[in-house]
């Protein structure tokens, strides 16, 4: 969260892209907060036509991996 002045939340996109086809197949929104060290994630779209292959599960279990062990963050919400 490098830059964020405290009490500044920045909003972060994370997309899933499938390499196969070269498209983006969803999104989630986050809200990085630089006071504690946390994010809330608000939403996980995925694309119509590519539900229910457990690309959102894939997507938030990601999210979770990277907020934690690679953002170093104390919290994430919903």
């Amino acid at each position: 969260m490098d830059g964020l002045e405290p009490g500044q939340a920045d909003p972060t996109p994370f997309a899933a892209w499938d390499e196969k086809v070269e498209q983006m197949e969803g999104h989630e929104l986050n809200r990085l907060n630089a006071d504690n060290n946390s994010a809330a994630v608000s939403r996980v779209i995925v694309l119509q036509h590519r539900r229910d292959r457990g690309i959102g599960e894939t997507m938030t279990h990601q999210i979770c991996r990277i907020a934690f062990e690679e953002m170093n963050l104390h919290r994430l919400e919903s």
